[in-house]
């Protein structure tokens, strides 16, 4: 329900957000987030897990210490922080310890 949540807040038009969604909908996709670091904190301030261009796709670096579903959840929803501020990446899934 969190993850659905997220991916409505999305600017109007985000395509992984829209397909995340139906897929959330359709009832064949489990999402689950990745938020909360090793200082317990999930809030903005408290993301310490970087994300940088390395093209095509970006590279995250650090870790979550609480993923709900991480084991089972098909796509991961996981903030870290980017140039511009806090970003979210989809991250397929199931997620390693």
């Amino acid at each position: 329900m969190l993850a659905a949540q997220t991916l409505l807040a999305a600017p109007d038009g985000d395509p992984v957000a829209a397909g995340l969604l139906e897929g959330i909908c359709a009832g064949g996709l489990t999402v689950t987030l990745a938020v909360t670091e090793a200082g317990g904190r999930w809030d903005e301030a408290g993301v310490t897990l970087s994300a940088a261009q390395a093209r095509p796709a970006w590279e995250l670096t650090g870790s979550k210490t609480f993923r709900a579903d991480g084991a089972t959840a098909d796509v991961i929803l996981v903030a870290a922080r980017t140039a511009a501020g806090i970003s979210l990446f989809a991250v397929p899934g199931p997620a390693a310890d």
